[in-house]
């Protein structure tokens, strides 16, 4: 029937689902943890936002659905693009928890105040 959803479709959209709830986490393991607090509102703020958006994608199920398959990719490109997304994902809310945890910007603030 016209009106029915495709089960692929509603199946993929539920694993990439899945994805982003699983990836949501981690973000929030390694912000978190890099702040060694889980009393940073910016860290929190930030992952509301994430969720909001994974609530807003819930509508397009066949592109939600077709976004983890990688199709044509060779093994290389996909060895290259996991681990450009692990550095993509991983290192910035690290550095960015560490910051909040030890004060490195208001250092690099006052520094560059000094400059000018």
């Amino acid at each position: 029937m016209p009106g029915e959803p495709d089960p692929a479709v509603e199946s993929g959209a539920h694993l990439r689902i899945v994805q982003v709830a699983a990836m949501l986490a981690l973000l929030a393991l390694v912000l978190l943890a890099g702040a060694g607090t889980l009393s940073w509102l910016w860290a929190w703020i930030y992952l509301l936002g994430i969720a909001a958006t994974a609530v807003l994608m819930r509508e397009h199920h066949e592109t939600i659905a077709e976004r983890p398959r990688a199709k044509g990719m060779k093994g290389c490109d996909r060895v290259v693009g996991s681990l450009w997304g692990l550095c993509y994902f991983i290192a910035p809310p690290l550095v960015a928890g560490f910051d909040a945890r030890l004060g490195w910007s208001s250092q690099l603030a006052a520094a560059w105040h000094g400059v000018w």
